[in-house]
């Protein structure tokens, strides 16, 4: 189920409706998790926000961030990807972070990003950055909920590892 269409459309033109079948029936699960995940609270320890960004996010072969911004209650405003980069690193764009919470009225910010080699082990330059927008986003009067790292089977909480 996590094959991309790439790697189900090389089984070859006698699967191909099976394979449109199941990219199908990935994209409803996708929007359902979506639908979910947008009608409640943002909680970085819940399992199916973890299945919402495995999906989105955790089967990239590039690092991607995806940015969840939430009100002072904590309820989902919205989702936007604002990195991107290599297998190794991930350029995130802190100025346009900042302008698009400040534009949704956000209050808080959970940044998640993936780990395309499977490991959820932080770096020390994912732990610094972290601090760093961390702090950046207190003088702003906002709040980082927590950072999570992705990868296809686990999320990773910086915040519950007392790294944040």
């Amino acid at each position: 189920m996590s094959a991309s269409k790439s790697q189900l459309s090389s089984l070859g033109e006698e699967f191909a409706g099976a394979c449109e079948l199941m990219l199908a029936a990935r994209a409803l699960v996708d929007t359902a998790r979506h639908q979910k995940i947008s009608s409640a609270r943002v909680d970085p320890y819940d399992g199916e926000l973890h299945l919402y960004l495995q999906s989105r996010i955790g089967n990239s072969r590039r690092e991607r961030m995806l940015v969840i911004f939430c009100d002072r209650d904590g309820q989902y405003l919205l989702d936007q990807e604002m990195g991107w980069g290599t297998s190794t690193n991930i350029q995130l764009d802190v100025a346009s972070l900042f302008r698009k919470a400040l534009t949704v009225d956000a209050d808080g910010i959970l940044l998640a990003h993936n780990h395309p080699s499977g490991h959820c082990t932080p770096s020390q330059d994912d732990i610094d950055a972290t601090r760093k927008l961390a702090g950046a986003a207190k003088v702003l009067g906002l709040y980082i909920l927590d950072h999570l790292i992705v990868t296809r089977r686990q999320c990773y909480s910086i915040r519950s590892s007392s790294l944040l």
